[in-house]
């Protein structure tokens, strides 16, 4: 009987409802390198349970030309944090961002159904910070 339960219990924890964290609050950075105009870059981040971005990194090689303006202004950004089952979760996730030429001031353009998790979704979850 206890072997039937602990089943049920891994089922139901694998059946967890989870919800990537998506951007609410966006920063422009200024000075982008011409070079990167129109291009998509992706960027691994974790999204604390408040919806603040935390370990920025590149999750692709970048010059560092690039993530000197990059990093300060997504450290800026504000997320709806990821949520399992409803409650807020730090979450790390990767960003793909589309820097966009054009402008005076490039835009990003995530889609927040790209959120894309480094693994597997539940298995990115931690605990709050």
């Amino acid at each position: 009987m206890k072997l039937a339960t602990l089943f049920c219990a891994l089922a139901a924890s694998a059946a967890a409802a989870v919800t990537p964290p998506s951007p609410v609050y966006v920063v422009h950075p200024i000075n982008l390198p011409r070079d990167y105009q129109g291009v998509t870059v992706r960027i691994a981040l974790t999204v604390d349970a408040e919806g603040v971005p935390h370990d920025i990194a590149a999750a692709q090689p970048l010059p560092r030309s690039l993530t000197a303006q990059l990093f300060p202004a997504l450290a800026a950004w504000r997320f709806s944090p990821g949520r399992v089952n409803g409650v807020p979760r730090s979450t790390r996730v990767i960003l793909p961002l589309c820097l966009v030429p054009g402008r005076t001031q490039p835009t990003f353009l995530p889609d927040p159904s790209t959120l894309l998790a480094a693994e597997s979704p539940a298995a990115n979850v931690t605990g709050g910070r």
